[in-house]
């Protein structure tokens, strides 16, 4: 890990696997762990009890707000994974739109009471796919206050482009490696669209711990800082075994290269 460049690194709690000796940890359990890690930075599961936005009103949003400052932590955003088709069931639509632009306000809500960023990571369909879906999630995000920062690929035009309020870049170097990319490249090709560089890694069976897989970490962290990426880069453990652990670990391994 030498050599690697300080870059403000958060974490998601999204699909994050806590081991047999944690499992079901709460929401206010989960933040204080991201404090023991020495984070200062974190992204919500807007599926997880506790934070999905459907059932927070005001002040459920303060006092999660509350718990967040009091451990010196600011909300990075909140991941929304949900499948890309339900915006192409119609029968599923309604809710899928209404739930990103929903957790598109609680992120909006949460940074400005944190001093973090009002940013929804989520998976929107391919170019040409559920359109009228898409610009409805993407202006309800906008009217919250929010952004969609879409972590599927290929990346989508009117993503990549910028311009669009309520719609920016995520880039997953897991998804990037396993279509056969770049993940170094393609935050340096996209520039100024990104809104959440995340740090992940992938092999050829699948998506595995950052530094275990086919992932440049240096390259891409340069790339990120050189292409002006928003501060924090989240780490993003989706389906790593011990995902908690492997945390700690490249905390513990990073020698410089991650920080609060």
């Amino acid at each position: 890990m030498d050599g690697l460049p300080r870059i403000e690194m958060g974490v998601s709690l999204a699909g994050l696997d806590w081991g047999a000796s944690q499992a079901g940890l709460d929401v206010r359990a989960q933040i204080a762990w991201v404090a023991e890690m020495g984070l200062r930075w974190v992204v919500l599961d807007g599926s997880s009890a506790g934070v999905r936005a459907r059932e927070m009103g005001r002040s459920a949003r303060r006092d999660l707000a509350s718990l967040l400052r009091r451990h010196e932590i600011s909300c990075a955003g909140v991941d929304l994974w949900i499948p890309p088709k339900h915006l192409s069931d119609p029968e599923r639509v309604d809710r899928a739109v209404e739930a990103l632009g929903e957790a598109a306000g609680l992120a909006a809500d949460l940074a400005v009471l944190t001093g973090g960023r009002g940013m929804v990571c989520c998976t929107l369909p391919r170019a040409n796919e559920a359109e009228e879906a898409v610009r409805s999630a993407v202006e309800h995000a906008a009217r919250s206050g929010g952004v969609l920062a879409d972590c599927g690929w290929p990346v989508r035009d009117d993503a990549a482009e910028g311009g669009v309020p309520g719609l920016g870049v995520g880039v997953d170097p897991a998804t990037v490696l396993l279509a056969g990319e770049d993940p170094a490249r393609t935050v340096s090709r996209l520039g100024d669209a990104v809104v959440c560089a995340r740090l992940s890694d992938a092999d050829e069976s699948g998506r595995v711990a950052p530094g275990r897989g086919r992932l440049d970490r240096m390259a891409y962290e340069v790339a990120a800082i050189t292409a002006g990426a928003p501060v924090p880069m989240v780490l993003d453990l989706r389906g790593v075994r011990d995902g908690a652990r492997q945390v700690a670990r490249l905390i513990r391994d990073a020698d410089g290269g991650i920080g609060p």
